[in-house]
């Protein structure tokens, strides 16, 4: 029987999502997680600020959120001190990718990122047909020097650069990136993806060839709504906003990061006790073998010694009720990565990995 048929590049990808969700796992086992460390979700919650803003908002569902984020651009305009038009908003980070690939690559166009960094942006490159030029960690960190060799040497019209890293938790420094785009041709987008910048020191580069890109998921803590920004020269941003979907950012979300925005002391106690909360999940991996790696984010990754052992580790801890990840690929597929929990998240931790004993 004929039936229609996707395009040819569709046709070419696997049937298959990103990452398996921990309700799907939930499904399979039959029973709830008793501890949710595996998405790199804050489990400190959002501002109340936010979370009264949304309730209200959400009284409200018959009207369609502003397409321009109105609102919410200001605010952000204000704080980074930068115009309004430098500002996009999309829904989450990963919208912003499907945007950024949509807008500028087109079939057979070189992207360098780094093999094994978050593997969200490459589904989006590989949809519009172009393609990955990976370049592997250096002594388990993003190798700047290498992605900026990788673009000269194959004319890449992109590079990718998560900072602070995912899955590495690795952080380069405003010097280093800025070292990193001087060593770039001028005509080469540069995408910063900078999920985790909260927990460490943000910093604004006014450079035309980058594009940085933030969101609400982690640090302030409202994955759940899917709400990120993308921030550079108007020039640079002004092609995602002739084709993103003008109603793709709904109402409850727009509020909840207005109102976040307004509420940085949120964001120093959440950064505070994430630091406190990185360091006892530190201790408890250590005794159990489980070195970690030095992480600026919310997650720590523990080194399991293999592969091997660290797939088990994932998936005896699912069977103890706690729901973690490991990165994929070498050389960081040894280790284990955990998101750093509440007190409560620790000692369910604690007593699945003494129950696993590996």
């Amino acid at each position: 029987m004929l039936r229609p048929t996707p395009n040819r590049l569709v046709a070419q990808l696997p049937d298959a999502v990103p990452f398996t969700a921990p309700e799907e796992f939930e499904r399979q086992l039959g029973q709830k997680f008793l501890a949710r460390l595996g998405a790199n979700e804050s489990v400190f919650g959002p501002s109340p600020l936010a979370a009264d803003a949304m309730i209200k908002a959400a009284q409200m569902p018959q009207w369609y959120g502003d397409p321009l984020s109105h609102e919410l651009r200001s605010e952000l305009a204000a704080q980074h001190n930068l115009p309004l038009d430098n500002f996009v908003v999309g829904p989450g980070i990963d919208g912003l990718f499907s945007h950024i690939a949509s807008a500028y690559l087109e079939p057979e166009d070189k992207v360098v990122t780094t093999l094994g960094s978050y593997p969200t942006f490459n589904y989006f490159v590989n949809v519009v047909g172009a393609t990955l030029v990976e370049v592997p960690y250096h002594d388990l960190a993003v190798d700047l020097a290498g992605l900026a060799d990788a673009v000269k040497e194959t004319g890449a019209k992109a590079v990718y650069v998560a900072n602070p890293d995912n899955p590495s938790g690795t952080f380069q420094s405003k010097d280093a990136i800025q070292s990193f785009l001087d060593l770039l041709p001028s005509e080469v987008l540069v995408i910063l993806d900078e999920a985790y910048i909260e927990f460490v020191e943000p910093s604004t580069f006014n450079d035309p060839r980058v594009i940085q890109l933030r969101t609400f998921s982690k640090a302030y803590g409202m994955a759940g709504t899917r709400i990120a920004y993308a921030m550079g020269q108007h020039e640079t941003l002004q092609p995602l906003n002739r084709i993103r979907p003008h109603f793709e950012v709904n109402i409850i979300a727009q509020a909840g990061a207005l109102a976040s925005l307004k509420d940085q002391d949120h964001i120093r106690r959440v950064k505070d006790l994430n630091r406190m909360g990185k360091y006892d999940l530190e201790i408890v991996l250590e005794k159990h073998n489980l070195f970690p790696l030095k992480s600026s984010t919310n997650f720590v990754l523990g080194d399991a010694g293999t592969k091997e052992r660290a797939e088990a580790f994932v998936n005896e801890l699912r069977k103890e009720g706690v729901f973690i990840r490991k990165p994929g690929l070498p050389p960081l597929d040894r280790f284990i990565r955990v998101t750093v929990g509440l007190e409560d998240d620790l000692k369910i931790l604690s007593k699945a990995l003494r129950q696993v004993n590996l």
